[in-house]
C-alpha cells in the first residue's frame, strides 16, 4: 500500500501535469480542440481522484475543508444540478453538446481538481506552482502568435483572430486574463529586479495577444482590471496630496491620466481609418455599428424573456438553445442563417438567469461575493488587490462571453490559492479536517466514487471513439470513399455515448450534401437509415426545433432520389413551427416542399410569409422572386430580385445563377 508521502507526491505530479492538457488537440476527430481535451482531462482527474480518495480515507488531515469558497462552489454546483433535474433536457445539462463539452459533469471534474489542490495545499510551493502556470500560459499565448504567422500549424483556416491551442480567440482571452493577473502578482512580489522585468514582459506579451484576438469583451475586461490596479496604487500616494509627488512622481496616476486622454481621443475619432489597422481597437470602434452587437442585444433580450418563463430553476444548464427557439426573433436572419442558431447568450449572468434561474444566478453571485470577501480579509494585501483586479476583469469580460475550459481551469487554481491564503491568515489549522464523517461513510463514498470513475472513464473513451468515427465518416465522403464513410458512421452509431445525437444528425447532413455529388452505394437504403436514425433523435430530444426542421429540409433534397421520401415532411415542419414560431428557415423548407408537390400557390404564399416576418432580410425576397418568375409573374419577380440585390442577396451558387439566367434570357 502506498505511503502518505507517495500519495501526496502522485497528486503533486498530477496537478503539475494538469495544465499540459491545454495543448491537447487531435486533428482526426470532430471538434479537435474540444472533444479530446475535455475527455482526456476528465479521465486524468478521475484517475487522480482515486489516489486522492485513498489519501483522505487513510489520512484524515487531508480531507476537504468546508471553507467559505468550498461551500460556495458546492452551492453553485448543487443549484445547477437542481436546475438540470427540473430543466428541459437534463442529459444535455450534464453533458452539454459535443462541440462545447462543458456540462455539469465537466464542472464536477473541475471541482474535484479544486478539492485535490485544497487537500495538498500545504505541500505545494504555491509561488513555484503559480509561476509554472504562468509559464505554461506564455506557451499558450506563443502558440496564438505562431498561428497568426502560420495558420496551418494549428488547424486554423483564418489567422485574423488567432485562438492558438484553445481554438477560439474568446476562449484564449478568457484564459489569459486570469493567467496574466497571476503573472502581474508574481512580478510585483518577486525579490529580483531582473526576474520582475522578465515577468512584466510576459504580462505585456499576453496583453498584446489578447488584443490580437480582438475579443471586445475581454479587452474591456482587461482595461477594467488594469484600472483597478492603477487606481489602488495611485491612491496609495495621494495622501497627503501634492501635485509634484502625487501626480508627476506617481506612475500609476500618470497612466490613468494618459489612459483617460487616449480613451477620449479614441471615442471621438473611433470612425477614423487609422483605428482599423490597430488589432483590438478596430473591433472596439465598431461597437455602435457592428451587426454582431445588435444581434447580441437581441439574444440578451431573449435570455431575459427566458428567465421570465422559468424564473426559479430556469431552462437547465446548457439548455439556452430551447429558450432561444421559443423566442426566436426574425431580425436575426439579416446577418445570415448562422445567426439564427444561438446555444448561448454570450453573457455569463444572462445565461445563468435563463438556464439556472434565480437559484443558479444567486449561487453564482454568492461565489463571486465569497471570493471578494476572502480576498478582502487576506492579510497578504498585495495579492488581495491583484486578485480583486482579476475578478473584476473576469466579471466584466463575462458580460460579453461565456466560460470555457481555460477559464474554468484557471479559476479553480485561483480559488484554491485564495482558499490557502485565507486559511493561513486566519490560522485554520491544516491538521484538523472540517469535514468529519464516520469511517464507514468515507468508505461508502470511496466505493461510489470508484464505480463512477470507472463508468466515466469508459464513457470518455467512447466519446473519443465515436467522435473519431464521425470525423472519418465526413472525411471519407469528402475523399469520395462512400463505402468507408457509411461504415464509419454505422460504427459510430454502435458506440453508446452522450453525444449519439450529434453523429446521427451529422450522417443526415453529410449524406444530404454528398448524395448528388458522388455515387453513394445503396443510396435509398442509406437515406432511409439516416431518416430512421433521426426519428430516434427527435424522440430523444423532442424540444429541439432543429431536428424536425433538418429532417424535413433533407426530405426535400432526397425527393430527387425518390419522391416517396417527402412523406412525413408536413408533420415534421408542423413540429418545427410549434417549437420555434416565426422562423424563416421553416417557411423556406415548407415552400420548397409545396413546390415539389406542385402546389405553386402554397409555395409562393409561404415565401411571402417569410418576407412579412422581416422585409429587410434578402433571402426570402430572392426566393420569392424566383418563384414568381417560375409562375410567369415576370415583372413582379424581377422587382423582388432587385429588392433582394438591394439587401445584398445575389445568386450565390451555380444553380441559382442558372435559374436567374434562364428567366432573364
Amino acid at each position: 500500500m502506498l505511503s502518505e508521502k507517495s500519495l501526496v507526491r502522485i497528486l503533486k505530479i498530477g496537478v503539475y501535469l494538469s495544465p499540459l492538457v491545454l495543448f491537447v488537440f487531435w486533428k482526426q476527430i470532430i471538434s479537435p480542440f474540444v472533444v479530446p481535451r475535455i475527455a482526456i482531462f476528465q479521465i486524468f482527474i478521475e484517475l487522480l481522484a482515486l489516489v486522492w480518495l485513498t489519501l483522505i480515507i487513510k489520512y484524515p488531515a487531508y480531507r476537504p475543508r468546508l471553507t467559505i469558497l468550498t461551500i460556495a462552489l458546492l452551492g453553485l454546483i448543487g443549484a445547477l444540478c437542481i436546475s438540470a433535474v427540473f430543466g428541459i433536457n437534463p442529459e444535455r445539462s450534464f453533458w452539454s453538446v459535443i462541440d462545447r463539452g462543458l456540462g455539469l459533469i465537466a464542472l464536477m471534474h473541475f471541482f474535484l481538481f479544486y478539492l485535490i489542490l485544497q487537500s495538498i495545499r500545504d505541500q505545494l510551493n504555491w509561488q513555484r506552482y503559480l509561476s509554472y502556470q504562468f509559464y505554461i500560459s506564455l506557451a499558450v499565448a506563443l502558440a496564438a502568435v505562431i498561428q497568426k504567422i502560420n495558420p496551418s500549424a494549428l488547424l486554423a483556416s483564418d489567422s485574423s483572430r488567432p485562438g492558438g491551442v484553445l481554438g477560439n480567440p474568446a476562449f484564449l482571452a478568457g484564459y489569459l486574463i486570469i493567467a496574466l493577473s497571476i503573472g502581474a502578482w508574481l512580478a510585483y512580489c518577486h525579490p529580483k529586479r531582473s526576474v520582475r522585468l522578465l515577468l512584466l514582459c510576459g504580462v505585456a506579451f499576453e496583453a498584446v495577444v489578447i488584443f490580437l484576438g480582438e475579443t471586445r469583451g475581454a479587452i474591456i475586461g482587461l482595461v477594467v482590471g488594469a484600472a483597478v490596479l492603477l487606481i489602488y496604487f495611485a491612491a496609495k500616494k495621494m495622501r497627503p496630496f501634492s501635485f509634484s509627488y502625487s501626480i508627476l512622481k506617481n506612475i500609476p496616476a500618470l497612466f490613468i491620466i494618459v489612459s483617460i486622454l487616449f480613451g477620449g481621443v479614441f471615442f471621438v475619432t473611433r470612425t477614423a481609418q487609422v483605428w482599423t489597422r490597430v488589432p483590438g481597437l478596430s473591433r472596439l470602434a465598431q461597437l455602435s455599428v457592428d451587426s454582431a452587437v445588435s444581434n447580441r442585444l437581441i439574444v440578451w433580450n431573449i435570455a431575459l424573456k427566458a428567465f421570465v418563463d422559468r424564473p426559479l430553476t430556469g431552462w437547465g444548464p446548457e439548455n439556452f438553445r430551447y429558450a432561444f427557439d421559443r423566442h426566436y426573433d426574425p431580425v436575426l436572419m439579416r446577418a445570415g442563417q448562422s445567426e439564427t442558431y444561438w446555444d448561448k447568450p454570450h453573457s455569463i449572468p444572462l445565461e445563468l438567469l435563463a438556464t439556472g434561474g434565480s437559484i443558479g444566478f444567486i449561487a453564482y453571485g454568492a461565489l463571486l461575493v465569497c471570493a471578494f470577501v476572502a480576498l478582502r480579509r487576506l492579510h497578504a494585501r498585495r495579492f488581495a488587490i491583484f486578485g480583486t483586479a482579476m475578478l473584476a476583469a473576469y466579471i466584466v469580460q463575462g458580460f460579453f462571453i461565456f466560460d470555457s475550459f481555460g477559464t474554468y481551469f484557471m479559476l479553480m487554481i485561483f480559488l484554491a490559492y485564495v482558499d490557502y491564503l485565507y486559511a493561513q491568515d486566519h490560522q485554520l489549522v491544516s491538521s484538523r479536517p472540517v469535514v468529519s464523517m464516520p469511517g464507514v461513510v468515507w468508505y461508502s463514498v470511496a466505493a461510489v466514487t470508484a464505480v463512477a470513475a470507472a463508468y466515466l472513464i469508459g464513457t470518455n473513451v467512447q466519446i473519443l471513439q465515436a467522435a473519431s468515427y464521425q470525423y472519418q465518416g465526413i472525411n471519407y465522403f469528402v475523399n469520395v470513399l462512400p463505402v468507408k464513410a457509411i461504415l464509419s458512421y454505422k460504427a459510430g452509431f454502435a458506440v453508446k455515448n452522450p453525444y449519439n445525437i450529434d453523429i446521427r444528425q451529422s450522417f443526415l447532413q453529410t449524406l444530404k450534401q454528398m448524395v448528388f455529388q458522388i455515387p453513394v452505394p445503396d443510396v435509398k437504403e442509406n437515406i432511409a437509415l439516416a431518416l430512421k436514425e433521426m426519428k430516434t433523435v427527435i424522440a430523444e430530444d423532442p424540444n429541439n426545433h432543429f431536428w424536425p426542421y433538418a429532417v424535413a429540409d433533407a426530405r426535400n433534397a432526397f425527393f430527387y432520389t425518390d419522391p416517396a421520401f417527402l412523406e412525413g415532411g408536413d408533420t415534421e415542419l408542423a413540429q418545427a413551427e410549434a417549437l420555434s414560431p416565426h422562423r424563416q428557415l421553416t417557411l423556406y423548407a415548407s415552400s420548397k416542399r409545396k413546390y415539389l408537390l406542385k402546389d405553386y400557390a402554397g409555395a409562393i404564399a409561404d415565401m411571402k410569409k417569410a418576407i412579412d416576418l422581416d422585409p429587410e432580410v434578402g433571402d426570402p425576397h430572392f426566393f420569392y422572386g424566383l418563384l414568381l418568375l417560375d409562375d410567369n409573374q415576370i415583372d413582379w419577380g424581377i422587382g423582388e430580385l432587385f429588392r433582394a440585390a438591394q439587401l445584398r442577396r445575389v445568386p450565390e451558387t451555380t444553380a441559382e445563377v442558372a435559374l436567374v439566367y434562364k428567366n432573364f434570357v
